[in-house]
């Protein structure tokens, strides 16, 4: 995956939040959080949201959809993607 140059381009940092949270194409890159370096989008529209995070390191992709959409929903799915995480990674 290192040497696929559409993969390392896809995961360029364009825009740096701050030392540890950059957004690249489409993904933000996460780097420090408790957890290994992983790319993650998130996107939804009303009564729908979903999670994806890819971590490189540990060949893990983890996507959640769900048909409920709020701000709680939000930081359960959050939850529940590094709890699915931590689960898999072991």
């Amino acid at each position: 995956m290192k040497n696929d140059k559409i993969v390392r381009e896809s995961h360029k940092k364009i825009f740096e939040i701050d030392t540890n949270y950059w957004i690249g194409y489409y993904w933000w890159i996460i780097s420090n959080q408790n957890y290994d370096l992983h790319f993650r989008h998130d996107g939804g529209i009303s009564r729908a949201k979903n999670i994806l995070a890819i971590f490189p390191k540990k060949k893990i992709g983890i996507s959640i959809f769900t048909n409920q959409s709020s701000m709680k929903i939000n930081e359960e799915l959050n939850q529940l993607l590094y709890k699915i995480y931590d689960d898999l990674k072991n």
